[in-house]
């Protein structure tokens, strides 16, 4: 199971533009790319009202939508279509779970031919109702958390989504946040590059096969 944001989109730059957009259309200053890791929260509305920006969620998601829309597909990371591929190949369930709108994300694996290897999307979610998917993607797949994996690029959701199931997570290190940042969460392992998942996935295998001591 994966994230998709800073995960499998390499879309920092488009996000961080399109908030901007945002900020903009209620006359506020937009912010500089470099500035965005500061600002970040779980909760968008949190820092909607941080930055003076008045709406409801589910306003400020559908501004934010039409500013996501009207900028090219984001590029894919390096490596991702093929881990999708050899996992899907394998007959791992592989499932995203997602803030950003489900259109988006399905444009994007539309675009990228990635739809073929990916069984669930559940996409559209604050942050407290996607780590919620996390855990019943889990419940429903395996009664063993630990055969489950999660990859994510946030040390608040490496954390809770580990704490809430006990499932092996994986910090991609190459999103929006830090080394450090994603150090904290404590995750079982780190990755700088997508072909670090087939490793990891072999070494899981052997491990619960009885076959490392």
């Amino acid at each position: 199971m994966s994230d998709f944001d800073g995960t499998i989109a390499d879309n920092h730059r488009s996000m961080s533009e399109a908030m901007n957009d945002v900020l903009r259309h209620f006359g506020k200053e937009p912010l500089p790319e470099s500035e965005w890791h500061r600002f970040y929260r779980p909760d968008y509305m949190e820092f909607y009202r941080e930055v003076g920006v008045c709406g409801s969620e589910e306003t400020l998601r559908e501004i934010l939508l039409q500013k996501q829309l009207a900028r090219p597909v984001p590029p894919i990371f390096e490596g991702a279509e093929d881990t999708l591929r050899w996992l899907s190949d394998r007959h791992v369930v592989v499932a995203i779970v997602s803030m950003t709108s489900s259109f988006l994300v399905r444009r994007f694996m539309e675009f990228y031919g990635l739809d073929r290897y990916v069984r669930e999307i559940h996409c559209g979610f604050n942050y407290l109702r996607k780590v919620e998917a996390a855990a019943d993607l889990i419940r429903r797949h395996t009664s063993n958390p630990s055969e489950a994996v999660y990859i994510d690029d946030s040390d608040y959701f490496i954390r809770e989504v580990k704490d809430k199931t006990g499932c092996v997570t994986i910090a991609f290190t190459r999103g929006y946040h830090s080394k450090f940042d994603l150090q904290r969460a404590h995750p079982d392992f780190m990755i700088n590059s997508h072909g670090s998942v087939q490793r990891y996935i072999h070494f899981l295998n052997r491990k619960q096969a009885g076959g490392l001591k």
